[in-house]
């Protein structure tokens, strides 16, 4: 076995260790115990419709795509991101009040992850691709849709979320890193079992292997910052509205106190 080998089997072992370590201490989905707490409404027919329409749609994308592909795809990370974002829509279509800390939880590791793999599509491997004279994996509908439409769907909805209810929080990292890391040991049993390697990039060969391992670990971080960097500038507004007029309602009741006690003095 090349040295690069080793070094990437103890990058995915720490990976390993330190998600389930981390998932351990934080135990994700603790910060949105307070959705349970607090009475909400249903939610209305035009969500419900949004929600099945999505799951709907990206059913019918996934059987289109393994049908094409006679199940090769489920090698790829990509349609690992979309069977979960799939689970999502079916969670969120069940979930109609939205307490569910564990919806919460998956929505925090598919929106990030829909980010990273349009991202290292279309950055990293189109330009392989078209080097090599090889796009037609990725110039075709069921790619478009799982490599760039289902990311502003899922935006929206995590929009949505975010603003009625509290922010992201981070009990989703380590699982998210978890995520990516379980499916960097699957693609070793593949290539194992198969001699492919479903990314260039994955290929243990090369003395740049190592790098791309860890670089692919950091961008699954990085991608979890954005989308709570997201999340907090969706959640804010709102909520500091709604703070100034609740603010206002407490100047307002203070002033008709004080006057109160005013005409009771004269």
């Amino acid at each position: 076995m090349l040295w690069e080998a080793y070094v990437v089997a103890a990058e995915l072992a720490l990976s390993l260790v330190g998600c389930i370590w981390a998932i351990r201490v934080a135990s994700p989905g603790v910060e949105y115990t307070q959705l349970r707490l607090t009475p909400r409404p249903r939610s209305g027919r035009l969500r419900c419709a949004f929600h099945a329409a999505c799951l709907a749609f990206f059913i019918s994308v996934l059987v289109a795509e393994l049908v094409k592909t006679h199940g090769h795809g489920l090698a790829f990370y990509t349609c690992w991101n979309f069977i979960l974002q799939i689970i999502y829509w079916a969670w969120a279509l069940l979930d109609a009040r939205g307490v569910s800390r564990g919806r919460r939880v998956l929505l925090d590791v598919v929106f990030p992850a829909s980010l990273l793999v349009m991202a290292v599509v279309w950055a990293i491997l189109y330009p392989l691709a078209k080097a090599a004279h090889a796009t037609e994996q990725l110039l075709n509908w069921t790619s478009y849709v799982q490599h760039g439409i289902n990311v502003p769907l899922l935006g929206l909805e995590f929009y949505l979320v975010c603003a009625d209810s509290i922010p992201m929080a981070m009990g989703g990292l380590p699982l998210l890193v978890l995520w990516g890391t379980l499916y960097g040991v699957a693609a070793w049993i593949i290539h194992e079992v198969t001699s492919f390697w479903p990314y260039p990039f994955m290929k243990v060969e090369s003395p740049y292997a190592p790098l791309w391992y860890f670089l692919v670990c950091v961008l699954h971080i990085a991608f979890f910052g954005v989308a709570k960097g997201l999340s907090w500038l969706a959640w804010r507004p709102l909520h500091l509205k709604a703070s100034r007029v609740e603010s206002l309602d407490t100047d307002s009741s203070a002033t008709a106190r004080l006057l109160g006690d005013d005409t009771v003095r004269v």
